[in-house]
Parts: C-alpha cells; structure tokens; sequence
C-alpha cells in the first residue's frame, strides 16, 4: 500500500499545496499530513474517496450527481479536523462549476444541418449488455429514448443527419450527450451509440417475422 500511495508524477501545485499521481491514487501533500485520495463517476453518479494514513481517519463521499461538491465536502472535514484556516471549498467548486457549465461541450451543428432520415428508419428496440434495453420512438414531436428499470424518458433533439442530442432529467446542468444512429444497407439504423460514458453501443434487436 505505501508503494500505491507514494508519489510518482508531479501533477502541480495549488495554494502551496504540491500534488502528485501515484498508482490509482492522488498524494496531496497537505499539513499537517498528507492527504490520499481519488475520485471517480459515471452517468448521474459521483465518488470521493480520501484518507490519511497517519491519522487513521477515512472519508467517503457519495453523490448522485455529477458535481464537485463531494471533493469540497473531503477537503473541508480534512481542514476541520486539523484545525487547519477555513477556507470555503464549496463556493469555490461552484464558480469552477458554473464557469464549466457556461462552456458548450458539443459544438453547435452546421449550418445548416443535414435533414433526419423518416423518423421510422431510427426508431426500434437497441439493447447493450450492460445497460440493457434502450426504446427509441417516434412521437409527434420527434424521437423519445426509453432507458433504465425506471423508463425515463429522454427526448431526443436533432443535431445534424443521423445525430441527435439528449438530456437526462433532474441531473444538473452540462448532462448533454449526443446520439448517433449508425445506417445499414436496408437504410434502417443498426446501432444507436450514445455518448454519456465515452461511446456506447446498443445494437439493434432483430424484429420477430
């Protein structure tokens, strides 16, 4: 473990405060002691884990947003428990926050974009083997993406040709993930890949004859 923990590259310095990657691992060297810790997320989920060896206290952080509360809430009981100034974390994570969020992480389509194939020609059952079954259908006022044991509902906003834009529900801003359908030679989509962890494949679902 003290080789896990141990510093291997310089990542940089913040307020004095230099910060190191080990391996899986962030050293930050901290007074009165260092602290170790990571984070990590997915879709809607976020983790903060964090510790310090010398004083045998160890903190985790569980969140069901995407938000950098859950790394201010860590650093502020580190400060707390050390006795260490105040400083306020949280309000620093939101204006780093806000300021993300300002920024568009997909750029805006072309102009003016390529027009949707008939709406039948994407809509269909998709599944992938870890997130299951995804329905797309098409409404009145366009396409509507069915996911997850709960049925949410995503509708899907067109971008440009076969892509499409979508928005999960309640999970804050900047959750905008893009949407391709992937077109095969009968001119129906095959695959629909959807952008919320890097890209995910769902696979078109053969209909019954």
């Amino acid at each position: 473990l003290e080789w896990l923990h141990s510093p291997k590259t310089v990542m940089g310095s913040d307020r004095g405060v230099i910060s190191y990657y080990c391996l899986g691992w962030i050293y930050a060297a901290k007074r009165p002691y260092p602290l170790i810790w990571h984070n990590g997320g997915t879709t809607g989920h976020k983790t903060m884990v964090a510790f310090v060896p010398q004083a045998g206290i160890g903190l985790v952080v569980l969140s069901n947003l995407i938000t950098t509360l859950p790394e201010a809430l860590a650093f502020r009981f580190y400060d707390l428990y050390f006795g260490n100034p105040p400083q306020d974390w949280s309000r620093e994570a939101l204006a780093k926050h806000r300021e993300a969020a300002s920024k568009p992480k997909i750029p805006p389509p072309p102009s003016p974009p390529a027009p949707p194939l008939p709406w039948d020609r994407y809509a269909g059952t998709y599944a992938n083997t870890v997130y299951g079954r995804a329905l797309v259908a098409a409404e009145k006022e366009g396409l509507v993406l069915t996911v997850g044991p709960g049925k949410a509902r995503l509708p899907l906003r067109h971008y440009d040709r076969d892509n499409f834009l979508g928005v999960w529900p309640e999970m804050g801003d900047g959750n905008e993930f893009k949407a391709t359908f992937r077109i095969g030679g009968g001119g129906k989509a095959h695959t629909l890949v959807l952008g919320w962890d890097g890209e995910t494949e769902f696979a078109r679902m053969l209909e019954k004859p």
